[in-house]
């Protein structure tokens, strides 16, 4: 049982693929020694430029499932086909030694964490526009063309669930989103209010998003 703290608490960064998220958690993890990353693990193929045990625990899908079904995971999701999953034990252990324990996941993951640990701490982070995440995604190379696709049609998906977190930090310059970010968690940490929900800012912003584009279905 994961015991809620204010002081203490999961932060949640999600992101469409190609958002920027993992970029920005490093440069988190970079200013603050009191927060702790939370290695996600995946049966998705080891990309040239990842590392096991750094950037994910790389594991089989006979191996991920065996894992679910004995408890271990405190989320899990499949994701462009692919499974994703966040330690279970690992977030209790670092909660319960006062650290704040930071995770970039999917919505889906992102939603099951908030139902377990009310207090967490959940940001959306986009780019300035659909555009340029395609842009992003395109240039990054690391996709197969059945893969891109995947991810690009999961991008409407993930940006109708920006209501369902406590910020949207957008994307646009990589220091000043990081120094947003480490601002929300440090006003979330002393219980100020900073922001609150609002349908129709959420509105505005996904409509700004899609603007430059013409091809959503």
């Amino acid at each position: 049982m994961i015991r809620n703290n204010k002081s203490y608490f999961p932060i949640v960064i999600a992101s469409p693929s190609g958002g920027g998220k993992t970029t920005i958690v490093k440069g988190i993890l970079r200013k603050r020694s009191d927060i702790v990353y939370s290695i996600s693990y995946t049966t998705r193929e080891r990309r040239k430029n990842e590392i096991n045990e750094k950037d994910y625990f790389f594991v089989s899908k006979t191996e991920f499932i065996a894992m679910r079904e004995s408890g271990k995971f405190l989320e899990w999701a499949k994701v462009h086909n692919f499974y994703y999953g966040t330690s279970k034990r690992f977030v209790e252990t670092n909660m319960q030694n006062k650290k704040l324990v930071i995770m970039d996941i999917d919505v889906q993951g992102a939603r099951q964490v908030r139902q377990k640990i009310p207090n967490t701490l959940s940001i959306f982070v986009i780019p300035p526009s659909f555009k340029i995440l395609k842009e992003r995604l395109i240039k990054r190379d690391t996709e197969q063309n059945e893969s891109l696709k995947i991810r690009i049609e999961n991008v409407h998906r993930e940006v109708q669930c920006l209501p369902e977190f406590n910020y949207l930090v957008i994307n646009d310059n990589l220091n000043k989103t990081v120094s947003k970010v480490l601002n929300i968690i440090d006003a979330y940490q002393h219980n100020l209010i900073v922001w609150k929900d609002n349908k129709e800012y959420f509105d505005n912003i996904f409509n700004e998003f899609y603007e430059e584009d013409n091809n959503v279905d």
